[in-house]
């Protein structure tokens, strides 16, 4: 199920889905997971919201990374009732808690290539 959220500090409809998914999957704060991003990007010398570069950063703080073998967001919460997962899909991250997504918009038909697993 689908449920309109905005976590960014400004309530503001920006460009931020990894940051705003990544804080709410963490439960860290909006802006130290900007200046983790940040940091990350610099790192790796990578820009901050490429998946290859936020994957890594995800890996390295713990998150489990899966295959979404085509299934959709909404398959992916209905497969994780009881999980928080972060769900990418083409230009977009979105994070699902307990089989509800999270979002500014309704991503829920759109088919996932990767997600990764919380661990809590």
């Amino acid at each position: 199920m689908y449920i309109k959220y905005n976590i960014n500090p400004d309530k503001q409809t920006l460009p931020d889905c990894v940051c705003r998914a990544i804080s709410l999957a963490s439960g860290a704060d909006y802006d130290a997971v900007m200046e983790m991003l940040k940091s990350n990007g610099l790192s790796n010398d990578c820009t901050d919201l490429c998946v290859d570069c936020y994957s890594k950063m995800l890996n390295d703080i713990g998150f489990i990374q899966i295959d979404a073998n085509k299934k959709t967001v909404s398959e992916l919460c209905d497969i994780h009732k009881f999980d928080t997962i972060l769900v990418r899909i083409e230009g977009h991250l979105t994070c699902c808690i307990n089989g509800n997504c999270y979002d500014i918009w309704d991503c829920t038909d759109k088919e996932a290539d990767i997600y990764w697993l919380v661990r809590n």
